[in-house]
């Protein structure tokens, strides 16, 4: 376990370190999004942040109180409803206009619900598209900015460790045949973190000065727990007075949550696949990959890390990675044709 004092001291000599970070935050608008947003705006020297969001407007108090904070700061909000894939291709290009290089790439929409799927005007599920598909495309976008950046990183928040056994009957791994069969909220969670996973793990093993991070940050006190319980129906109220309570009593702040996301994003500890065979580190202060200098990690709420898993192991050794790249590759491309996955 890395300490919350630890979390803190590093966040603390963030404002020591060299100036001109640039990052994109995907879905920062609320919740630990947006504290992990908060932590870094004011700290950083001179940082270049952009925030993906729907609704500058309704953004624009919290940009006015990051710009007061920080003057020095470059904080571009770039409007877009990203719950389509093909609004991704939007923010990629702003980015490849404006930027020649991204230390950072943070994501952490998301969306679940009782009684999907629910879809999008693409005729994907809202809850697979954003916490995996457009997530996926926006990666693919900009690799050559994060090529391009020293020590670049990609954060996923999303439920890393937690990856069950694929759901691969009539090979619908979106979940999108005989929905009233195939598709329930809990097998569409686990399903699409073990795609984020392998997907991952898969950019990994092709880009090796990238490092890829994907974060369960645990039970966190923002409006998704009581979002997810308000869609359950007629039992909505009986889950609201009983099981939030119990929610909020063991749930972290959403504050404490941020600030180790910017110690997830920042710190030495977890390092690219070209830093671990270079041998350039402490090996008391790195973490653990999911399989040995693969670069990419599975990162617990106190920000330890996992490898392998019974899952996991079973599905490399099928090479579920590329398979799950390939099958992700044509949802996407069917979604930008007018298709759907």
């Amino acid at each position: 376990m890395v300490s919350f004092s630890t979390v803190l001291a590093h966040n603390e000599a963030l404002k020591d370190r060299p100036e001109g970070l640039t990052a994109l935050f995907v879905g920062p608008t609320r919740g630990i999004g947006l504290a992990t947003l908060r932590s870094m705006a004011v700290r950083l020297k001179a940082p270049r942040l952009y925030v993906v969001g729907r609704s500058e407007k309704q953004f624009s108090p919290i940009l006015l109180e990051l710009q007061a904070a920080n003057p020095a700061a470059s904080i571009t909000f770039i409007e877009t409803d990203i719950s389509l894939v093909r609004n991704a291709d939007s923010v990629a290009k702003e980015l490849l206009r404006q930027e020649s290089h991204l230390d950072l790439l943070y994501m952490s929409p998301g969306y679940l619900a009782f009684g999907g799927p629910h879809y999008t005007g693409e005729g994907l599920d809202t809850c697979f598209v954003l916490s995996h598909y457009v997530r996926i495309r926006i990666i693919s976008l900009l690799l050559p900015l994060l090529h391009s950046a020293r020590r670049p990183r990609v954060l996923s928040i999303l439920a890393g460790e937690h990856e069950r056994s694929l759901f691969t009957k009539d090979d619908d791994l979106g979940l999108t045949l005989d929905n009233a069969r195939n598709y329930n909220s809990i097998r569409a969670m686990d399903q699409l973190t073990t795609l984020h996973t392998l997907a991952l793990n898969d950019f990994a093993s092709h880009s090796p000065h990238v490092a890829f991070l994907h974060i369960h940050p645990g039970w966190v006190s923002t409006d998704f727990a009581p979002n997810v319980l308000s869609s359950a129906g007629a039992v909505s109220a009986l889950l609201n007075r009983f099981l939030l309570p119990i929610f909020n009593l063991v749930a972290t702040d959403e504050v404490d949550s941020g600030e180790r996301q910017v110690f997830h994003a920042l710190s030495r500890r977890y390092l690219s696949r070209d830093l671990l065979c270079r041998g350039e580190f402490n090996a008391d202060d790195v973490a653990s990959c999911h399989v040995p200098y693969s670069g990419f990690y599975r990162v617990l709420s106190n920000s330890e890390t996992v490898s392998g898993g019974r899952f996991l192991q079973s599905l490399d050794e099928e090479g579920w990675a590329k398979k799950a790249i390939q099958f992700t590759e044509q949802v996407i491309a069917a979604a930008l044709t007018g298709g759907s996955g």
